[in-house]
């Protein structure tokens, strides 16, 4: 699913790049004294990181906390 994604998010950002648009891998959410920094890209593959986790927590018949 992660390399799917970003793929995808790849091929977008050269689309909207290529038709002048923003890109997706500049800075979104910018936190400077935390040292942090995160483009859509990131916020996007940190949420299917997440949900990726949560659905594997779930199968794996482990009981929840």
């Amino acid at each position: 699913m992660a390399v799917v994604l970003s793929i995808l998010l790849s091929l977008a950002d050269i689309y909207f790049t290529g038709h002048g648009g923003r890109t997706i891998t500049g800075p979104l959410l910018d936190w400077p004294a935390l040292g942090m920094h995160l483009s859509a890209a990131d916020v996007v593959m940190l949420g299917a990181s997440a949900i990726a986790g949560a659905v594997a927590w779930r199968r794996s018949g482990r009981p929840r906390v």
